[in-house]
């Protein structure tokens, strides 16, 4: 049963602590499903690898939230944003690296674009998921919204030359893989802050 909250919308707060985490969890569900649908529909590749990034970044980061004793809702909100920018990022950057093979005259600037985009919508995502969970948690830590923005944006850059292995997938292919590493990244980040606090709380 859902209760009635008030949500502030610019800083994404549950005062009441009463959203239901089904409700969150069937939001990230229905973006699952309905972005991984979209990878096969021409012209909305690019929109279905963003959505499939949100849901299961959401998902991803409210379980490691709530495993480190911290808000489900800060976690889902951060790491939608940051699965959700990555994918984008990535999604973007692929289309534009294979396109490159087809540009004998422009391909230095454009393969120069292609990690570019993806590194900086992979350091964005890691900067404004850490902000705005962040914020949801009542601190503010520039130095882990810094670190999370590197390691998202070099992260992204450094993946970007695997993603050209599905170019035989064409657009859907490669929506598919940067849902994928959103999956893999968000897994990975969290799962590591997870450790590190336990580590923390035993000394």
């Amino acid at each position: 049963m859902l209760h009635s909250v008030h949500i502030t919308p610019v800083m994404f707060t549950d005062p009441t602590g009463m959203i239901s985490e089904t409700f969150l969890k069937i939001i990230s569900g229905g973006l699952i499903i309905a972005g991984a649908a979209l990878l096969f529909v021409p012209g909305f590749q690019l929109l279905g690898a963003t959505m499939l990034g949100a849901g299961i970044g959401s998902l991803v980061g409210g379980k490691i939230s709530e495993k480190n004793n911290q808000s489900y809702l800060a976690g889902w909100v951060g790491g939608g944003i940051t699965g959700a920018f990555v994918s984008f990022g990535l999604c973007t950057g692929g289309i534009v690296l294979n396109a490159s093979t087809t540009m004998a005259t422009q391909a230095g600037s454009t393969i120069f674009g292609a990690f570019g985009i993806a590194g900086l919508f992979g350091g964005l995502g890691g900067g404004l998921g850490t902000y705005a969970k962040q914020r949801m948690l009542g601190y503010y830590d520039e130095s882990e919204i810094l670190t999370n923005s590197l390691v998202f944006g070099v992260s992204s850059i450094l993946l970007l030359p695997f993603i050209g292995i599905a170019a035989a997938l064409g657009t859907a292919g490669y929506a598919t893989a940067a849902g994928l590493y959103s999956i893999a990244s968000e897994i990975a980040y969290d799962y590591a802050t997870y450790l590190t606090q336990e580590v923390l709380d035993r000394n």
